[in-house]
């Protein structure tokens, strides 16, 4: 199942959320002070991806983690994205990634022994972490939010989104998956707490922390299903090293304080 009338239907729905929120507010604050506009973005966007859980009789809990964390920072993400050509670009891609997210929770919530659907879990998570990792640090750029509460926000989303994937390699094994979702997330964050203080923007910081992240996690899943080798620690190091370096020796240094 790779193409569902249905799904395409809820899809289109979020886009008409996304193009929704992009034709009518310019910046948080502005949503902020329209109670009714908020209000009405969060339902309409919560009842869409509940029905489509309906409708696939997907009822695994766990499945609804990915799908509405996707949502919220996609959304949020928009208001930090200036020019409209840029805006309208990256509703494309939240689209396409909306459909990728909702498929692929459907299919594992039918079949957790779907590997198609797990590939897909997997590309979906990665996604989502970059959007949340440019928003996070959008948010703290540009707002004065503390970095006590940013740190722990960022902590949450990283572990629940961790979680729901390492619960997907061996769903029996609750505290195996609690505790590399734990080590993974604490080392996550702190390299967050250490690229707050880097002179770049959210963008640059973003891609940096998905490759930390990435790298880690690619790391612990290969531990967690007893596959890890001191070929793959020295590849996924390298692997590290040389996109981290190609990033900062290619971005624009500037003070973001």
């Amino acid at each position: 199942m790779y193409l569902n009338i249905r799904l395409v239907i809820h899809s289109l729905i979020f886009l008409a959320v996304m193009e929704y929120v992009v034709r009518s507010f310019s910046n948080l604050e502005s949503i902020f002070s329209d109670t009714a506009a908020l209000f009405f973005v969060i339902a309409v966007n919560f009842l869409n991806i509940i029905f489509s859980r309906k409708l696939f009789y997907g009822r695994w809990f766990m499945m609804m983690v990915l799908p509405s964390f996707f949502s919220i920072v996609t959304l949020a993400l928009l208001f930090f994205i200036d020019q409209d050509v840029q805006r309208q670009l990256f509703v494309l891609i939240g689209l396409v990634l909306f459909y990728i997210v909702q498929l692929g929770s459907i299919r594992i919530s039918l079949s957790r022994s779907d590997e198609t659907g797990r590939g897909m879990i997997a590309a979906s998570t990665i996604g989502t972490l970059f959007i949340f990792f440019a928003f996070i640090n959008g948010l703290y750029v540009n707002y004065s939010v503390s970095l006590h509460n940013i740190i722990f926000v960022y902590f949450v989303v990283t572990f629940l989104l961790s979680w729901q994937f390492f619960i997907i390699l061996e769903p029996k094994n609750v505290k195996k998956s609690f505790f590399y979702s734990t080590a993974l997330s604490i080392f996550s964050t702190e390299t967050f707490g250490f690229a707050s203080f880097w002179p770049f923007g959210y963008l640059t910081t973003g891609i940096v922390l998905l490759i930390f992240y990435y790298v880690l996690w690619d790391m612990m899943q290969a531990h967690y299903m007893s596959l890890l080798t001191k070929r793959r620690v020295i590849v996924d190091i390298s692997i590290l090293a040389i996109l981290s370096i190609a990033v900062l020796a290619t971005t624009r240094w500037a003070l973001v304080s």
